[in-house]
């Protein structure tokens, strides 16, 4: 098969098969908690739970086995998945801003 051959039956042909398995995982974490692939605002859940030790508080108990599995692909990666339209890949930088962004916008009244 060829290479545009091949990109024309993946679905997420922009990311790297590392990156594609976190998006798996991450997307495990969702079907287990939520019986949905990707739930809204999953990508900053997992992160809180990596980062906190424990779910964020609209995310139900996560596996430990994805989490840590999450934790170990996204150093070797570089980066996180987030969602825009479909996974994207975001390299640690700009990831940790859009944190931190998400963060800010959570806690401002509504």
């Amino acid at each position: 098969m060829t290479a545009p051959e091949r990109r024309r039956l993946e679905p997420h042909p922009h990311l790297t098969d590392a990156q594609l398995d976190l998006y798996d995982r991450m997307g495990e974490i969702s079907e287990d908690g939520f019986c949905a692939g990707w739930i809204d605002g999953n990508e900053y859940s997992i992160w809180h739970a990596l980062n906190h030790g424990d779910s964020s508080p609209s995310h139900r108990r996560m596996s430990p086995r994805l989490l840590r599995r999450c934790q170990l692909l996204c150093r070797d990666i570089g980066g996180w998945i987030y969602w825009a339209d479909g996974p994207q890949f975001a390299p640690m930088a700009q990831w940790l801003a859009m944190f931190e962004a998400w963060q800010k916008s959570q806690s401002k009244p509504k």
